[in-house]
């Protein structure tokens, strides 16, 4: 990062940490102080004089202040104080002044018990219990502006930036000026995740938290639509799970180095090395690696500016793995074509490498990605060529294939099932963003915002509420045969679409890229009848391997042959 942007990052974020620290140092410590000095005060019968609950209309919200005066003695002279609470001033957090209101008044002929400093008699309180709620409401702000905007200006002063200097040893090899690959060891983002999980879900839950403080008096006042609101607390609850995830792997796992071999990784070459694991071996484990080319690109302009990526190219297969003296070593090898991209500096438009590695283990699983260098230098792996691992095997991709697509064959033909269930995870993630755009815009328009809100909102939260229903509960059910292909989709075993292509018109089965999920690029089979139009016959299958693999045994198993 340049000195220019480092002073702009660090003058944005200051601002943001003074609010933060100034609600720490000058409302909650000074609270917690006085409270811990009025331990000691003296409770003395004191007299009401008034007592008022005064309220304040802006911006769509009522804020509440009780006040309230009283006369007391002590050591025989006469005092008269005015003091409430620890918190002055108006808050409509909770219902704490109209409670008090109410007590004070049923108490005013009574009258009350106060609390005197001995020290100072003219110093005197009526309820000096430090208000939670309150703490609550302003450690918000300590930690959203707080955080970020310390986290922006600790980040601009420490944060190095990831160029090196040109020089005459690393001049024409790129990979050299990037600080985090100018050597074979790589190390993953899994600590860089955590923070920004950490980050985000405090975040979130500080910008969501306060819908629970008011639900009690929401519902109180007969506004059940507050009860929408707990949405994104539960939400929340959800990130913080994730934060919680990630912690607790990067604790059992470690740093994982990867050593590259051959370094760089090389276009037309292989792609390889071992990663360590901070695990004791265990044959029975199964660790799998996918290696993928990412295209990330800026599209539209302005506040509608947003990021995208796409998969140039994926493979994926199961690592070697053997004893190590730190636990586990695995080692792998990718065949890499020769028309890819390089790796490339992060800007608007750019290419980059990304190897993940991922094991199911009782417990937490190991997860972990590694941004590489990867460029045309056409060099072939020595050492990892030792690992008799060259991609994915035959056999694994067998094994994930026959987890998207059943096989059976017939007394003239094929049968191929696509059951449901495929892409659970991205119909869960569709239905909760549905759900949250469908909330938002009924409980928006509850609170009196544009009608218009209503309907953008809920339509495009219903459009992906049907989208995440639809695509883990359909299913496609195809049939090879002589007289051609026959495709019959269902949803919750209702038919929905048939479709016959005669044999006499099918060229041949093709690969199209489907949609895409987190990083892993879904792709499916396809077949033209004889005016162009496609036809899938398959589909869901995560990576180009696997759906090169599934054409290549179908191609075998009907005779349908390669498309021309």
């Amino acid at each position: 990062m340049k000195t220019k942007e480092r002073v702009v990052l660090g003058l944005f974020g200051l601002p943001f940490a003074c609010v933060g620290l100034g609600f720490l140092f000058f409302s909650i410590i000074p609270n917690f102080l006085d409270a811990a000095a009025m331990s000691g005060w003296q409770r003395v019968r004191a007299d009401l004089i008034n007592v008022d609950l005064k309220s304040s209309y802006s911006d769509g919200s009522t804020t509440y202040q009780i006040t309230a005066s009283y006369r007391y003695q002590f050591n025989g002279r006469q005092y008269t104080g005015s003091r409430v609470g620890l918190n002055d001033g108006y808050d409509n957090i909770g219902s704490y002044h109209q409670d008090w209101h109410r007590y004070l008044k049923s108490k005013r002929s009574k009258g009350i018990m106060v609390y005197v400093n001995p020290d100072n008699p003219a110093e005197a309180i009526i309820d000096p219990e430090i208000r939670w709620a309150m703490v609550g409401f302003k450690s918000l702000f300590i930690f959203i502006f707080g955080g970020v905007g310390l986290g922006l200006v600790g980040y601009a002063i420490l944060g190095k930036s990831k160029k090196v200097v040109v020089t005459e040893d690393n001049k024409g090899k790129p990979w050299l000026q990037n600080r985090d690959w100018n050597s074979p060891v790589i190390y993953s983002n899994a600590k860089g995740g955590i923070w920004a999980a950490w980050i985000f879900a405090i975040i979130w839950n500080g910008i969501s938290s306060p819908a629970l403080f008011a639900v009690s008096d929401e519902l109180d006042k007969g506004n059940y639509a507050i009860l929408f609101a707990l949405l994104f607390p539960l939400v929340g609850l959800g990130i913080l799970y994730w934060a919680i995830k990630a912690t607790l792997e990067w604790w059992r796992f470690g740093k994982t180095p990867l050593l590259l071999e051959p370094y760089p990784g090389a276009i037309g070459g292989d792609v390889g090395g071992e990663i360590q694991v901070n695990t004791p071996f265990d044959p029975n484990l199964k660790y799998q690696v996918e290696l993928a080319c990412m295209h990330s690109y800026v599209s539209g302009s302005g506040k509608n500016r947003s990021r995208h990526e796409s998969v140039v190219w994926q493979d994926q297969g199961s690592a070697q793995a053997q004893h190590s003296q730190v636990g586990t070593a695995l080692r792998f090898c990718f065949s890499v074509p020769e028309d890819l991209p390089e790796s490339q500096e992060r800007s608007d438009r750019y290419h980059y490498w990304r190897l993940k590695l991922h094991c199911d283990m009782p417990g937490v699983d190991l997860n972990r990605q590694f941004q590489i260098p990867v460029f045309k230098t056409g060099t072939k792996s020595t050492a990892t060529k030792t690992a008799s691992y060259t991609g994915s095997s035959h056999e694994d991709n067998i094994e994930a294939i026959s987890k998207v697509m059943s096989v059976d064959e017939l007394g003239d033909g094929l049968s191929l099932g696509f059951a449901m269930g495929r892409c659970l995870g991205m119909g869960l993630f569709l239905f909760a963003i549905g759900l949250i755009f469908t909330v938002a815009g009924v409980f928006a328009v509850s609170e009196g915002a544009p009608f218009l809100f209503g309907i953008i909102f809920p339509l495009v939260g219903g459009a992906m509420l049907l989208g995440g229903v639809y695509i883990p509960l359909n299913r496609l059910d195809v049939v090879i045969n002589h007289d051609g292909i026959f495709t019959r989709r269902s949803f919750l075993g209702v038919v929905v679409k048939k479709r016959f292509i005669p044999r006499s018109q099918i060229s041949g089965i093709e690969l199209s890229k489907g949609s895409s999920f987190g990083q892993t690029q879904y792709y499916n089979l396809v077949v033209r009848d004889g005016l162009g139009n496609k036809h899938r016959i398959g589909e869901s299958f995560p990576g180009l391997r696997l759906a090169e693999e599934a054409k290549a045994t179908l191609e075998s198993l009907t005779g349908l042959g390669a498309s021309r």
